[in-house]
This record gives structure tokens, C-alpha cells and sequence, in this order.
């Protein structure tokens, strides 16, 4: 991943569990803040800022998601760990895109970008991609995969911003990792 200024996230349970078995990576579209913030762990710091020390919607509606809970579902912290510990995260664009939500993405930062997401691709060896935004889709090389022959299969969803709602892709997330519940691998770790 040397091509990458910003080294994904991968839950410690990803490589061997995974989600059931699945691989799932999670690509969202940019980093923002301060441009002195570039550094290779960024994307790793963000995911334990605010999924393990805090509780940002962004990270929530993943999980929830992935977990299958709906608007009005509330999804407990315990929850939340279990699936971040289980996917990889990477954001597709390798600047920050402004200090704010309202920031910029350029042509020139797209283009920069689709190697290291191939880079990527190849180190976490998904089973299946999970796009966060229709823009992000859009910049997206045609064919994602580990070599010619092999193609990722992958879900374009709505950004999780302003707006968003989970249950209009609830069921397509579960016909692309399978059924995930988190309580029954609890109670089997408790028994």
C-alpha cells in the first residue's frame, strides 16, 4: 500500500472472521481537516475516535447497516465494535478534501487515487465492496478485482450523510455480506 497516504482501517477480527466469513471493505470518498493531519494512520485514528471513544453517525449508520437495524433502531456500542472490528475501511480520495464537509474534491485528486485504491484491493482482498456515495461510484475503476479474472462484487449506496436512511439498503447489504448477528456470536463467546 505504498501508493496510499492514507493506510485503511482493518478490524483485528477481519482477515480470519471477517463478517460471517465475508470480507467486507467499506470505501467512503474523503478525509477533511488540516492539511498537516496527513499522515498514514489518519483513517486508523479516525475509525478509534469515533467508533470506540465516541459515537459519530457516519460510523453508526455503517454498523447499523451492516446489522440490519432500521430507522428508529437504536444499535448498542457492543454492536457497533463487533462490526468495525470485522470490516476494512478506506477512504478513495488521498488529500484532504478541505478542512470541512463542505470541501472540494478536483478532477487531479480522483485521477491520484484510483491506483492506491487498486493497491488496496489487492492487500485486503475483499470478498465484497460496499461503496459509500453515488459521486464516489462514478470515479470508481470499471472492473475492481485481484487480477483479470477476478472481479469483486460490489453495492453503491447513498452517502450515510444529511438524510440518510438505512432501511432502503438494508436488504441488499444483507444479500451482499449475508446475515449478520452480532448476538448470537455473544452468546456463543459467553456460554
Amino acid at each position: 500500500m505504498s501508493s496510499s497516504t492514507f493506510t485503511p482501517w482493518i478490524g483485528p477480527h477481519y482477515l480470519e472472521e471477517g463478517l460471517g466469513g465475508t470480507n467486507l471493505l467499506v470505501v467512503g470518498e474523503s478525509h477533511y481537516g488540516e492539511e498537516e493531519n496527513l499522515r498514514s494512520g489518519f483513517t486508523r485514528d479516525v475509525v478509534r475516535s469515533k467508533v470506540y471513544e465516541g459515537r459519530k453517525a457516519f460510523f453508526t449508520f455503517i454498523a447499523k447497516l451492516i446489522v440490519g437495524r432500521g430507522t428508529g433502531n437504536y444499535i448498542p456500542q457492543w454492536e457497533r465494535e463487533w462490526v468495525w472490528d470485522r470490516i476494512a475501511f478506506y477512504n478513495y480520495i488521498q488529500s484532504m478534501a478541505g478542512t470541512d464537509a463542505d470541501g472540494e474534491v478536483t478532477e487531479q485528486m480522483w485521477q491520484e487515487a484510483r491506483e492506491p485504491f487498486l493497491d488496496v484491493v489487492e492487500v485486503t482482498h475483499p470478498d465484497a465492496i460496499l461503496v459509500l456515495g453515488q459521486t464516489l461510484s462514478s470515479h470508481l475503476p470499471d472492473k475492481i478485482g485481484y487480477s483479470e479474472s477476478d472481479e469483486v462484487e460490489t453495492l453503491v449506496i447513498d452517502h450515510p450523510s444529511r438524510g440518510f436512511s438505512c432501511d432502503p439498503w438494508i436488504e441488499e447489504v444483507r444479500e451482499l455480506v449475508g446475515e449478520v448477528d452480532p448476538s448470537s456470536v455473544e452468546e456463543e463467546e459467553s456460554a
